[in-house]
Parts: structure tokens; C-alpha cells; sequence
């Protein structure tokens, strides 16, 4: 992944889009940007910029972040996988993980997603927006072992 060595990234992005980078389990604005940009580095609020320092003057203000490379990922599972399975538990973010975790398989093998919460460990009561990146890791691991099983079901797509 950062075959160009572990470069600290300091970098503005609009002030919306940094809380949630930067966003703790519990957080109402944690979301997929924050698992997967703390799955790979430290993440951390620098300073706010107010919209009024630029011209001509946008309508919202900016956030400076500094992106710090992790030399392992949280999770150890390849990119792709832990995207699909960040990606589809968040499509369903209201909801508690069952529901986003059933997207993961087709309606004729729902089973494997009441297996997959059962081996990870993680609590099915749980919404997305209150799991750590490591809880994240254990729902991948378990995911990897079901589609290693049943190779097919990696190549599933919700939608």
C-alpha cells in the first residue's frame, strides 16, 4: 500500500468531511471514511480553517488533517475485501449489524451472515457507527474464512 514509504500527510479537506475522518466509535459521525482511513493511519485534527480566509469565499469552512501511515494495517485482511465488507455494513447504518451484514450474501445463503456475526464475536445488537476498526477486523476475518469456504460467495454484490 504505500509502496512510496510511510509519508505523514498533512492536508485540508472540507470541515464536514475531516470530523468525519477523525470520528471515535459512538460518534454520530463516524462512517465509512473514518474505518477506513483509521484502519490505515492515525488520523488527527490539526486546526479549522473558516471559509472567510479564501476567496473567492466558499459557503462552507475547512479542516486541516494530518494522515500519519500505520506500518501494519488494523485489519489484515486485502483492501478490496475490507472495503466490500466496511461498504455494505454501512449502506445499513442505522440498523443493527445483521442487516448490513446480510448484504454481504444472497438471500439464499442468509445463513452465512448469522454464522459470519457468530464467529467474529461481535455483538449483532450493535450498529455500525459504535464498532472499533479492530471489531471491523474481526467481522473481515470472518468474512475471509466463509468466502474461502465458499469462493463463490466473494464475488457477491448487493447491488
Amino acid at each position: 500500500m504505500f509502496r512510496y514509504g510511510r509519508v505523514k500527510m498533512t492536508l485540508m479537506f472540507q470541515h464536514e468531511v475531516a470530523q468525519r475522518m477523525i470520528a471515535h466509535p459512538g460518534n454520530e459521525q463516524r462512517s465509512r471514511l473514518s474505518v477506513m482511513c483509521q484502519n490505515y493511519c492515525s488520523v488527527n485534527y490539526i486546526f479549522p480553517i473558516k471559509g472567510t480566509s479564501f476567496l473567492p469565499k466558499p459557503e462552507v469552512d475547512a479542516g486541516v488533517v494530518q494522515l500519519i501511515p500505520l506500518k501494519e494495517p488494523t485489519i489484515k485482511q486485502p483492501f478490496k475485501m475490507v472495503e466490500k465488507v466496511v461498504r455494505n455494513i454501512y449502506n445499513q447504518r442505522r440498523h443493527t449489524l445483521p442487516h448490513g451484514v446480510g448484504t454481504l450474501f444472497p438471500k439464499s445463503h442468509k445463513h452465512l451472515s448469522a454464522e459470519m456475526l457468530e464467529m467474529s464475536g461481535v455483538e449483532p445488537t450493535r450498529k455500525p457507527f459504535m464498532l472499533e476498526v479492530e471489531e471491523f477486523g474481526m467481522l473481515c476475518a470472518a468474512y475471509e474464512k466463509i468466502v474461502t469456504e465458499n469462493p463463490i460467495m466473494a464475488h457477491y454484490q448487493f447491488r
